[in-house]
């Protein structure tokens, strides 16, 4: 259900009251609000509109936020790209807004879900076939990890190194795993979002997030007097405990 835990959808099931199960301890839900606005604002219009408004400041329905699964694809959607329609010279930018995607499932709250196949973008470039559909059952998926030389041809990947050093640095900052989301914030005309990651509000353990569209974009971070601008990655992960 797209509706899943959003009370104030008035299109949402009564009967099944999503939200009230998204409030119970010990389970998690699938963040389709979450998604639908990742693949409808950022991929198809390059924007962070509605992030902050529409999701983020309505976190206070879930029971625990850090919870929910984030996702782009699983078995329930479709691929929503066909990327052989892409002209070579935009498919820089076009992987740039898929890595935004996924930084902002890997940094924002929530524990990210990766579908087999988008570690490579399945196989981007080549057209959806009916003989792709019947070999594969999912569009776009192929033999990328099948056996070693496969596997070998993944790792260099831009999409697999991009999603590997996100892990990396979820890994080192636990606010960015179990953290409250506070202070998101849309800048730079909604193609840069920030926000912060508090793991605990009596202590410094803290992190400032900021994510671009562009190629560069500096935020100024609140509190600590100076700007940080982001990497070739896209994406800047400051921790605010200083001492």
């Amino acid at each position: 259900d797209v509706n899943f835990g959003r009370k104030h959808n008035k299109n949402a099931h009564t009967e099944l009251a999503p939200f009230h199960y998204a409030s119970l301890e010990g389970l998690s839900v699938a963040d389709y609000n979450l998604r639908n606005i990742l693949v409808e604002k950022v991929m198809r219009r390059g924007t962070f509109t509605g992030l902050v408004e529409d999701i983020f400041y309505h976190d206070d329905i879930y029971r625990d936020p850090t919870s929910l699964i984030t996702f782009i694809q699983n078995e329930h959607v479709s691929v929503e790209f066909d990327y052989s329609l892409v002209p070579e010279d935009k498919l820089d930018y076009e992987l740039r807004k898929w890595k935004s995607l996924y930084t902002v499932m890997w940094l924002a709250r929530g524990i990210p879900m990766l579908f087999q196949g988008e570690e490579v973008m399945f196989q981007l470039g080549r057209p959806v076939t009916d003989e792709s559909l019947c070999l594969t059952k999912h569009s776009y998926f192929g033999s990328e990890l099948d056996d070693d030389q496969h596997l070998r041809a993944t790792k260099t990947h831009d999409m697999f190194k991009h999603i590997k050093r996100l892990n990396n640095v979820r890994r080192k900052y636990p606010a960015l795993r179990r953290g409250k989301l506070t202070d998101a914030k849309e800048v730079n005309h909604s193609r840069a979002l920030q926000f912060k990651r508090v793991l605990d509000e009596n202590s410094n353990s803290s992190v400032f997030v900021g994510i671009t569209l562009d190629a560069s974009w500096t935020f100024q971070i609140p509190h600590l007097g100076y700007a940080r601008t982001v990497d070739e990655w896209s994406y800047c992960v400051v921790p605010l405990d200083r001492s």
